[in-house]
């Protein structure tokens, strides 16, 4: 998070698409959770988000 706000002016305008791991249990909260960080930045997110379910050994 530190690097995102430190260079906040980089992320303007640009786009940015999310993939995340572990499903519901982390991995989505934390795509919505930086969805709302990257759009106070003004940066364009990806509506569409693609997810790696978490799967047994």
């Amino acid at each position: 998070m530190a690097a995102i706000d430190w260079h906040f002016t980089h992320w303007m305008a640009k786009p940015v698409a999310f993939v995340s791991y572990g499903g519901m249990s982390g991995g989505r909260h934390a795509v919505l959770h930086l969805e709302n960080v990257l759009s106070e930045l003004h940066a364009v997110t990806s509506r569409h988000g693609r997810g790696l379910p978490v799967t047994p050994l």
